[in-house]
């Protein structure tokens, strides 16, 4: 199938602002690439939405898949706090406290 040479020729580049997370990092195959800055920085740049609690959701789950269960449990409690009708995070913390005892 051709392309139109308008399609060919045009840069995929995105425009990142300063301070964004890039979407390497966002799309990283290791956790620890995934943790390290997007999930922060979602949490401090929008520490007063209420979205908060999707921050600590995605990062918890980031670190169940790094194996990290005791953190995970911390940001499912902030995910919580932060949301008291969050019950994917309810579940999951319910899930952990059943797997650990």
């Amino acid at each position: 199938m051709m392309l139109p040479a308008y399609a060919q020729t045009r840069s995929h580049r995105m425009v990142k602002s300063k301070g964004e997370p890039s979407i390497q990092r966002i799309m990283a195959p290791d956790p620890d690439a995934r943790i390290k800055r997007p999930a922060t920085l979602f949490i401090t740049k929008y520490a007063d939405s209420e979205l908060k609690g999707q921050g600590y959701c995605r990062r918890s789950i980031l670190l169940s898949a790094k194996g990290r269960d005791e953190r995970m449990a911390v940001y499912l409690e902030q995910t919580i706090a932060a949301d008291p009708k969050h019950y994917g995070a309810m579940l999951m913390l319910a899930k952990s406290i059943a797997q650990r005892t």
